[in-house]
């Protein structure tokens, strides 16, 4: 399988994003408390990920039939991961 040049350059631009994300935490949690560290990324992430969807035209709206889906998804990432 062949990645086209789109591809190449997102693959490039994720890894690192990625690469950059780990030292970022590790000096995080050294200067703040792990879940106040959390809660920042998170409310930081917020606007990043609104100024995506609206650049990427994907509606903010959310279809009742997948609320359960979402609950779920939201459950285990929001609560678990961020908990732990």
């Amino acid at each position: 399988m062949q990645l086209s040049r789109r591809q190449l350059i997102l693959l490039v631009l994720l890894t690192l994003a990625w690469g950059i994300n780990w030292p970022i935490m590790k000096v995080g949690v050294a200067d703040f408390p792990p879940l106040t560290f959390r809660a920042l990324s998170i409310w930081l992430g917020i606007p990043v990920l609104g100024a995506a969807m609206l650049l990427m035209k994907v509606p903010f709206f959310v279809p009742r039939e997948k609320y359960r889906e979402l609950f779920w998804l939201a459950f285990s990432n929001m609560f678990v991961w961020h908990g732990l």
